[in-house]
């Protein structure tokens, strides 16, 4: 008989090797990760060169130098095409319409490890391959890089809790497809959110104050604005700690909310006897 312990070292392999395979499966993909990393390079110097031509009329920009404006963006870039992940929303809808997802709800495997799984598989292959490119910037506009052992603690456990917010927001877009007879639009919705409200477009402290008081309270800002902040030594320790605190409760809001409507959606999936 398998011991409880078994169990669980059973359990954990199976999402281990899940995770392997996502991996593996990416880095077969190889050329279109590297021609990634051009277009993204060749896109970084473009919008460079878009910024350097609005600074020309003056030198700050709310509380940013020319350097640590270009920085910001290629900060909040990089946290993009390292966690921001869409396509689990199209992934998850996809199995729901076409059924798959029945195979989950018959094997000892909970189909949202098995998700989660892929994701982080996918989130490790693609840290490799474009660090490279942040580690060229980082060198060239080290002066605007201001961490510290304490702020770096910080650092990885806010990125590590906005990559989770960021794969359950998408997750949940997905789950919607139990519901709806298409889900395109509500992903699309989702997606415009995220490259906004995360503060991939425009730093969120030059919005409007009435937007940005906001904006401080979603989860959106975990995914790209509040690492890069912390990079940037914007942040005192209690602006930290409070991050840090909020960024916990919305993945445990989201995790919660995820569950309910799985279970709800199986609920409805069954009563047409799927």
């Amino acid at each position: 008989m398998m011991t409880d312990s078994g169990t669980q070292s059973f359990g954990l392999t199976k999402y281990w090797i899940i995770l392997k395979n996502s991996a593996q499966s990416n880095l077969v993909y190889r050329f279109d990760v590297i021609s990634g990393l051009v277009a993204e390079g060749l896109n970084l110097v473009i919008f460079s060169f878009l910024w350097l031509s609005i600074y020309r009329q003056g030198n700050q920009i709310g509380s940013y130098s020319l350097g640590g404006l270009i920085f910001y963006f290629i900060l909040t870039r990089f946290f993009a095409l390292i966690i921001a992940y869409t396509d689990i929303s199209r992934t998850v809808s996809d199995e729901i319409y076409e059924g798959k997802i029945v195979n989950y709800m018959l094997k000892p495997l909970s189909y949202f490890g098995r998700m989660i799984s892929i994701n982080i598989g996918r989130v490790a292959v693609r840290l490799l391959m474009f660090f490279p490119l942040i580690a060229v910037a980082a060198y060239f506009l080290r002066s605007n890089f201001h961490l510290t052992i304490n702020s770096t603690f910080f650092l990885i456990l806010i990125a590590i809790a906005g990559s989770l917010i960021n794969f359950l927001f998408f997750y949940l877009m997905g789950l919607f497809a139990f519901f709806l007879d298409g889900t395109a639009g509500i992903s699309y919705l989702g997606w415009l959110a995220m490259t906004f409200f995360s503060g991939r477009m425009v730093p969120l402290d030059i919005l409007p104050r009435s937007l940005g008081r906001v904006l401080d309270y979603l989860p959106f800002k975990f995914v790209s604005y509040v690492p890069a902040q912390i990079i940037l030594g914007k942040f005192n320790q209690v602006e930290l700690l409070a991050n840090l605190a909020l960024s916990l409760a919305w993945l445990a809001a989201l995790w919660l909310l995820a569950r309910a409507l799985y279970n709800a959606g199986l609920k409805r999936y069954e009563s047409y006897g799927i």
